[in-house]
């Protein structure tokens, strides 16, 4: 047997605490009588033991001036042992809180290397078993069972671990915890994954067994599609909804102060989008060289049956294996119809789901022919200048005088940028996802962040040299003007501006008012570059497409700022957030940007009841079941909706991630699709609710003014004269209004308080008829119609006007056969008179007598047939010859 003898890391001097046996929480014992665990490695499992007998109990009070609660940590040191045999460490626990308590559990090794998990929690009631894997199983990038966790490769030397810690975390009253069982184990998640690339251990509603299963599920979904919500129009606008100005392309407007994006046909729409609508990069790892990786499956099929993977991935493992279980399935369910009816079946149900917008990565199946709007994301890195953080990844370096080349290069290296530049169903372009400004702190522990700035400060410039430093010392120059200045305020000793680039400045925690001023003033003006270069670019290549952001992670640290540097210079502000809804607070800005917002990622996970592990990052929120995920679905939307500056919202992927992970990153219950392409109904039903009743939601924010035309001048123009000047008096025409003839807007200007003035170009009445006037104002309100003449160059001329016939009537005028307009009459004329009614042509349509003053029209010619909409011309003769002419209006 070994000796494992247990110590107290105490978290804080301040704090007491003891152990005790179980049955004994009330008189807890000396930590001496805790000396020895015997663990017996000849056993299948290890019980955990005293020397009396009984279970670890580690306890932990609340310390009230504490906050958050720091916690009781054990930790075990056997004699130094080889693991290396082993794939996982398990651990037996349970606990007497009332509450969810976290448990964290660490390994080191003999060289003092120590890794410790996340927080895994712990649920009141019976016992559960955590289980910490070794990663050689070559799961780094996977996301393991519930209850466990994935040590990253080479945290730890497990051919020399020395201890195991334990710490309680998240503790909010006085609690104990239970250890009463650990064990080593071999071949931990050997066969996890079935043939149909499912969670072989386990069942749950909606598994397939078979592929009859297949078939059922999918017939069964087929009978609850519903076609595309009839207030779409063909781009998913709202199509009852205020008529904007029609450009044939995407654009933002806001309206009655709530920002919207406009489709080309000018109608409001709000985008719901569907992530990362493609089966195509949704590949297993399945083969590691050197691991045993493929333990992990039951079984994995041929190569080459349909075409498709496993095919050899030398982007990073060099020999490694792939298969798509999802692509299997859908080959096993329609065999060479596979693609042509996933095609079919994602439309339907993305329109039946209300969802009016594809979002990155897109399926190239859906561009060939586009039938729905999508949102495309390319990059500006590529080769580009960056600078590397401490916390991981790299942000753009903006001040390299390359920077603006290098990226117009990368964005014109896509092979369809010309086709998304050009296309009407293209909303616009995302170009760069998450760039990590901010993403951490550095050191651990700071709150105020600023890692970027920092990380410029560390670097070491040589004399003459452009970049990111460079930039920062001409802002400090600007602002203090010599270094003694400097080194005041910051509480430096640098010899000269020189020494500022040759030094790696070290700046302290937390950052003096000073230091965090010029920080901030710095990163803002680093964003600004960045931001400003690629609007730069996008826009002089692509005039007429949206610039929809970086998708900037909420978690930033001075998202304000971030934000506000790219409201400056994109047409949408892109974020990306994972929270369970819009936190108002942190989303206080969001009115003031002067610019719409878009959430551009956001999802949530139940990997109790889907057969899925949680996701290996805590980004995507996790749901207690599928019905609390359809829950959090509906009230992320509204909370979203409720904020007038955001103009939609993008749900994370269609699909689910592999269950062990994609190639290369990550796997996790991502999706509305699980991995045999079967719904997540709670969903589905949850999404298709509040989806597709957007419009309606939104309809009482958006209630446009009733604008009112009341006269124009002229009214009349002859077909083929030169080009005229058109005034529109009214009511209610608001400064920004456009006239509208035709189904034409003209360029408009405002005269004064309810009159507005545009030219009509020639091309616009070179044919006799008529013409349709309206006003559209700023917020999509729109007037009544009237009619413009045009008539021929030969028109009634010799007609003269006569005081006598000053008081002749014609009404109804317009005739509205809609509301039930019978007949026409011209009275108040004099006795004896007659009427003639002509075409806008000058053809004689009708001659009428009025030998007591009235002169009825029942709407037919001479010939007794009933005449067509459009404007007539009347001229009215009295006894003495005098003459009086006009027209009218018959709409059928």
């Amino acid at each position: 047997m070994n000796n494992w003898t247990i110590k107290k890391c105490v978290a804080t001097a301040s704090m007491l605490y003891a152990f005790s046996a179980v049955g004994f929480a009330d008189q807890p014992i000396a930590l001496s009588n805790f000396s020895v665990i015997w663990w017996s490695p000849g056993q299948a499992s290890y019980p955990i033991q005293t020397s009396n007998g009984q279970a670890l109990e580690f306890y932990s009070p609340v310390n009230a001036s504490i906050n958050p609660p720091l916690s009781e940590i054990v930790q075990i040191w056997p004699s130094p042992q080889n693991w290396s045999g082993f794939n996982a460490l398990t651990a037996t626990l349970t606990t007497n809180a009332t509450y969810p308590i976290n448990i964290s559990i660490g390994v080191a090794d003999s060289a003092g290397k120590f890794f410790q998990t996340n927080g895994l929690q712990v649920q009141p009631g019976p016992r559960q078993t955590f289980t910490v894997y070794f990663n050689n199983l070559a799961v780094a990038s996977m996301g393991p069972p519930v209850n466990s966790f994935v040590f990253p490769n080479g945290a730890v030397d497990f051919t020399h671990a020395s201890s195991v810690l334990f710490q309680m975390q998240n503790v909010s009253a006085p609690c104990s915890t239970f250890i009463t069982n650990m064990s080593l184990v071999t071949n931990a998640l050997s066969g996890i994954e079935d043939a149909y690339g499912q969670y072989s251990l386990a069942d749950w509603p909606g598994k397939i067994h078979t592929d009859q299963d297949m078939q059922v599920a999918h017939q069964t979904e087929a009978a609850t599609f519903q076609p595309a919500p009839a207030t779409w129009d063909k781009y998913g606008g709202w199509v009852n909804g205020p008529q904007l100005q029609a450009t044939g392309r995407f654009r933002t407007q806001k309206v009655n102060g709530r920002w919207w994006f406009v489709t080309p046909e000018g109608h409001l729409y709000y985008a719901s989008v569907m992530g990362d609508p493609d089966y195509s990069d949704k590949n297993s790892l399945v083969d590691v060289p050197g691991t045993l990786r493929r333990q992990l499956f039951t079984s994995v099929p041929s190569a080459g049956i349909f075409g498709s993977p496993p095919y050899t991935w030398n982007a990073g493992i060099q020999g490694s294996q792939l298969f798509n279980f999802y692509l299997w399935d859908l080959y096993t369910l329609d065999g060479s119809a596979w693609q042509t009816n996933w095609n079919s079946r994602t439309l339907n149900r993305l329109n039946s789901w209300g969802f009016n917008t594809l979002g990155f990565y897109l399926n190239a199946a859906f561009m060939t022919q586009p039938t729905k709007p999508y949102m495309q994301l390319i990059g500006s890195f590529g080769q580009n200048p960056t600078i590397t953080l401490p916390t991981g990844g790299a942000v753009p370096d903006p001040f390299d005088p390359t920077f603006a080349t290098i990226a117009r290069q990368n964005i014109m290296s896509y092979p369809n940028i010309s086709q998304w530049a050009t296309d009407p169903y293209c909303v616009g372009l995302f170009v760069d996802n998450e760039i990590p400004w901010e993403m951490g702190w550095y050191p651990i522990g700071n709150p105020e962040g600023y890692v970027t700035p920092r990380t410029v400060l560390q670097m070491i410039v040589q004399p003459g040299a452009t970049n990111a430093k460079t930039a920062f010392m001409a802002q400090l120059q600007k602002e203090y003007g010599t270094i003694s200045n400097l080194n005041a305020a910051w509480g430096l000793s640098l010899p000269d501006w020189n020494g500022f680039l040759q030094t790696a400045i070290t700046l302290p925690i937390p950052l003096t008012a000073p230091q965090m001023a010029d920080c901030k003033t710095f990163l803002s003006s680093m964003t600004d570059l960045y931001y400003q270069t690629i609007a730069t670019i996008l826009h002089s290549l692509f005039p007429n497409t949206l610039y929809l952001g970086s998708r900037l992670v909420a978690t930033n640290v001075p998202l304000p700022d971030l934000a506000a540097s790219a409201a400056k210079y994109a047409d949408v502000v892109s974020i990306n957030y994972y929270g369970s809804q819009l936190d108002a607070s942190l989303f206080s800005f969001s009115n003031g940007l002067g610019k719409p917002l878009l959430i551009s990622e956001f999802a949530f996970e139940s990997p109790s009841d889907s057969g899925m592990f949680p996701a290996p990052t805590d980004g995507i929120a996790k749901s207690p079941s599928q019905a609390a995920r359809a829950g959090a679905y509906t009230a992320y939307v509204q909370s979203v909706m409720q904020n007038p500056a955001f103009v939609g919202f993008e749900w994370l992927a269609l699909m689910d991630f592999p269950l062990t992970g994609i190639a290369g990153t990550a796997n996790g219950e991502a999706g509305f699709v699980s991995n045999t392409d079967g719904i997540y109904a709670p969903l589905v039903q949850a999404a298709s609710t509040i989806n597709r009743s957007i419009y309606t939601t939104l309809a009482s924010a958006v209630i446009p003014s009733s604008p009112t035309i009341a006269s124009l001048q002229p009214s009349v123009i002859t077909a083929g004269d030169p080009s005229f000047s058109l005034t529109v008096n009214g009511t209610n025409l608001e400064n920004g209004c456009t006239i509208y003839w035709n189904g034409q807007f003209l360029t408009t200007t405002f005269v004064k308080a309810n009159s507005v003035n545009a030219s009509v170009p020639a091309s616009y009445f070179v044919s006799v008829g008529t013409a349709t006037v309206q006003v559209i104002n700023p917020d999509g309100g729109i007037s009544n119609t009237l009619s413009f003449g045009i008539v021929p160059q030969a028109t009634i001329t010799s007609v003269t006007s006569s005081n006598d016939l000053s008081g002749v009537r014609i009404y109804p005028n317009p005739f509205r056969s809609a509301r039930g307009d019978s007949q026409i009459i011209f009275d108040q004329l004099p006795a004896g008179s007659t009427v003639k009614i002509f075409t806008v042509s000058s053809r004689l349509v009708k001659t009428l007598s009025a030998p007591a003053g009235i002169a009825p029209w029942d709407l037919t010619n001479d010939s007794g047939d009933k005449v067509a909409s459009g404007i007539y011309l009347y001229l009215i003769t009295d006894g003495q010859g005098n003459k009086t002419h006009g027209k009218f209006t018959i709409i059928r």
